[in-house]
């Protein structure tokens, strides 16, 4: 069994990795969902630390309200992180250590949930001005840990700086997944191509 924490800041194209390795028999662990289900079940720390305004009329947690509070202020994003993190990184332990399959992908924007679950982490970058344009919201993008930071903790760089074409990010999955090399920082497709690793989503 092999299992790759697959991460990257908002806007770089994780998703779309993650849904081609689904297509190719891949056990996906889509933490951002397992976070969803999370939330009613630490509703009142939720409301203490950032107010009754982030419910919906159904008392239920509003993610975009809660997003536009967390995503303009770090340490309330640390906060959230801290009342949450307990929880989910128990389920990821739980589903991977109860998953068969041969390849599991643990999906997360923050590699802490997957430290020394994977056999390699996956990073999928790209540029600011193009996570912006993709995602439109400029607080989400700079509230994003740095490339740089990424880059430290990569055994994979997936360099995303492209617009919609699903071809070209099928092949390039397809060699990370028979050429990978941990030892380089960034992978390289084989003698077929002259070009560094581009995703293009």
């Amino acid at each position: 069994m092999k299992t790759i924490g697959l991460t990257g800041p908002a806007g770089a194209g994780k998703d779309t990795v993650a849904e081609i390795l689904e297509q190719r028999g891949a056990y996906i662990i889509n933490v951002d969902k397992l976070a969803h289900e999370i939330y009613p079940l630490v509703l009142e720390k939720l409301t203490k630390a950032f107010g009754q305004g982030i419910l919906d009329e159904n008392g239920v947690v509003n993610r975009q309200k809660l997003g536009k509070i967390v995503f303009s202020d770090k340490k309330k994003l640390e906060q959230l992180n801290e009342i949450i993190h307990p929880e989910l990184k128990r389920r990821v332990v739980f589903k991977v250590k109860n998953e068969e399959r041969s390849l599991i992908v643990i999906n997360a924007a923050l590699p802490q949930l997957f430290d020394r679950l994977v056999n390699e982490v996956w990073v999928v970058l790209a540029s600011r001005e193009i996570r912006v344009k993709r995602i439109k919201n400029e607080k989400i993008v700079d509230a994003q840990a740095s490339e740089q930071d990424y880059r430290k903790i990569a055994d994979v760089v997936i360099k995303n700086e492209g617009t919609d074409d699903q071809d070209d990010v099928v092949f390039s999955v397809e060699g990370l997944d028979l050429n990978i090399d941990s030892s380089t920082e960034e992978f390289k497709l084989d003698e077929k191509t002259s070009k560094d690793y581009y995703s293009e989503i």
